[in-house]
């Protein structure tokens, strides 16, 4: 059996002993790293009470700026959404609401979740053109769709190409 057939096997014996329960709430559980999944990233789609985008810039030796959604690493053991509401603190000084899961996005060993949220409190600049990366979520984004009727992929199939 391969790598993604054992997680779906145990992913659906999480889900057959306790139907809430998610392979990565077992993992977290644990305390384990997951070698499946190598790390796991958090980032917010954080949306103001006014309906903006909260974006972190980017600047790097001998690139052009950019733009980010904030979010982080997941701490071996730790809860991806307390990891979340970590990481929105240390980096923007936020606090947010999530809606729902909305994208996972895979790369190599690295796994991000990217969650729908609204924030409650910030401190950041507004800012109106970005180059925002990765370039899968901005496509998202500059759909002309409202973000809360997506679905939520903590409790929708998951199937991903």
């Amino acid at each position: 059996m391969s790598g993604p057939h054992v997680l779906l096997c145990l992913a659906k014996l999480a889900e057959t002993l306790h139907p809430a329960s998610t392979l990565a709430d077992l993992i977290n559980a644990s305390g384990l790293p997951s070698p499946a999944m190598g790390s796991q990233r958090d980032r917010a789609i954080l949306i103001t009470p006014g309906n903006d985008l909260l974006t972190i810039r980017r600047v790097r030796p001998r690139q052009p700026p950019y733009w980010v959604l904030p979010g982080g690493g997941v701490e071996p053991g730790e809860d991806l959404q307390a990891a979340l509401a970590r990481e929105l603190r240390e980096e923007i000084a936020a606090t947010a609401h999530v809606h729902s899961l909305l994208h996972i996005l895979d790369r190599g060993d690295e796994r991000q979740y990217f969650y729908l949220a609204r924030a409650r409190t910030w401190s950041a600049e507004a800012l109106s053109a970005i180059d925002l990366k990765p370039g899968e979520l901005a496509e998202i984004l500059r759909a002309d769709t409202d973000l809360f009727t997506l679905p939520d992929l903590r409790t929708a199939p998951t199937t991903r190409a």
